[in-house]
């Protein structure tokens, strides 16, 4: 496999750098960039790319955020060259801090982040036409690979400290990054820690399109693979400055659990608690 990439050098390229690149947001076609991070990731990395191309709806800014890789995947971005408005290569300090620069190339009103991995489903020309608010976070649910599940739904502050929105299902308008960036010290849960941030901001709504968005793979990722233990060790300090009241309601339920452990009951009242959701499902009750 030929190395391109050396781990000192610069390397740039696709349209813009040629000033071929001329999109712009339009009367209801809003110019959407999207962003993928990548090191080392020729196995999955042109799936990724085709799934960004292949779309419908054409009013798409795609930048790639290379970190100086040694195997093909610098081969696989310059096949597609003449498509992606902006592509580098270079040192970086991990995903996160990839994420922020891809922020800094961006000319979209809307920005999407889209694993190296991950496979953007045709659903941009389905669901640009919600993007209305300019200081609304638009998101939608992901199809989880591994696991073959529909992860998301509706978010609310409580289950927002149970389990973060998927980044591969969230359209950003680009004022947020205008306030706020990625944590680079948190290694997995800096995309989580962004989101608690917006989420209890007021000058930022959260709207929920019932959409499947991505393919996010579940298995074999960084994030699966890995530990975030700078944010382990802050997140019930997270939790409680942002989210006071529904952060005691999680303490008292932790309590109770905990009480029920002891006893020996907790099993017992999960299974009671399940039957009841799926009675309640069903329209039994």
């Amino acid at each position: 496999m030929e190395i391109e990439s050396l781990s000192n050098q610069k390397i740039e390229g696709g349209l813009r750098t040629r000033g071929a690149f001329h999109k712009k947001s339009e009367s209801g076609k809003p110019l959407v960039s999207i962003i993928t991070v990548v090191r080392n990731g020729e196995k999955y990395l042109e799936q990724t790319i085709q799934s960004v191309l292949n779309q419908t709806y054409k009013n798409i800014e795609y930048i790639i955020i290379d970190g100086a890789s040694t195997d093909g995947t610098l081969n696989i971005i310059r096949k597609y060259d003449d498509q992606i408005a902006y592509w580098i290569s270079e040192p970086d300090e991990g995903i996160y801090d990839a994420m922020n620069k891809g922020v800094g190339f961006v000319t979209g009103e809307w920005i999407y982040f889209l694993g190296s991995d991950d496979v953007l489903l045709n659903v941009l020309h389905e669901i640009t036409g919600n993007f209305i608010d300019r200081k609304t976070v638009y998101y939608g649910d992901v199809l989880l690979r591994g696991r073959n599940k529909i992860y998301g739904g509706k978010y609310n502050n409580y289950k927002l400290i149970f389990q973060n929105i998927c980044h591969q299902a969230i359209f950003y308008p680009k004022i947020v990054f205008k306030k706020y960036l990625f944590q680079t010290k948190y290694k997995i849960y800096a995309d989580y820690y962004l989101n608690i941030l917006c989420f209890r901001d007021p000058e930022y709504d959260f709207k929920y399109i019932s959409k499947v968005v991505a393919i996010f793979n579940d298995i074999g990722g960084f994030s699966a693979n890995n530990k975030d233990v700078i944010f382990q060790k802050d997140k019930m300090m997270v939790y409680k400055e942002h989210f006071p009241y529904s952060y005691l309601v999680y303490r008292i339920r932790r309590y109770i659990g905990n009480i029920l452990e002891v006893i020996g009951v907790k099993k017992e009242v999960k299974r009671l608690r399940d039957k009841i959701v799926k009675l309640v499902k069903y329209e039994l009750l």
